[in-house]
């Protein structure tokens, strides 16, 4: 089963704007994409693709970019549920984090983090 919704938003950053020491507004549009697997007991149960165009605001000064995200959640064989978040979030991390979600422990974590040093350079130019 596939369901597509288009998505939109508008929102003051709580990353950027502590970052930045001045009010950061994200505005994003795109789509998210739902497929469930509902008869398999072993392998994929659920595939989440979220994909946007993101704009970051401060004052006259914008930065754009682009956010593409996968979230598959799937039995294993021995049973356990695990969730892999493979994402390209500019403005948190770029990267693939796996967890647990019977445990919540946290297999594989990302590696590649937003320069939130650079993004508040060119928002308060």
């Amino acid at each position: 089963m596939m369901e597509t919704t288009p998505v939109s938003g508008t929102f003051q950053s709580p990353l950027l704007t502590p970052k930045c020491g001045v009010e950061v507004t994200i505005t994003f549009t795109g789509s998210q994409r739902v497929l469930t697997f509902p008869r398999r007991p072993v392998g994929p149960r659920d595939l989440t693709i979220f994909n946007a165009k993101w704009v970051a605001t401060a004052g006259d000064n914008q930065v754009r970019f682009r956010n593409v995200t996968i979230d598959l959640v799937q039995v294993k064989p021995d049973g356990t549920v695990i969730s892999n978040f493979a994402s390209h979030q500019p403005v948190e991390f770029t990267g693939q984090v796996k967890t647990n979600l019977d445990t919540g422990e946290v297999i594989l974590e990302a590696h590649h983090f937003a320069d939130l040093d650079r993004m508040c350079e060119l928002l308060t130019a």
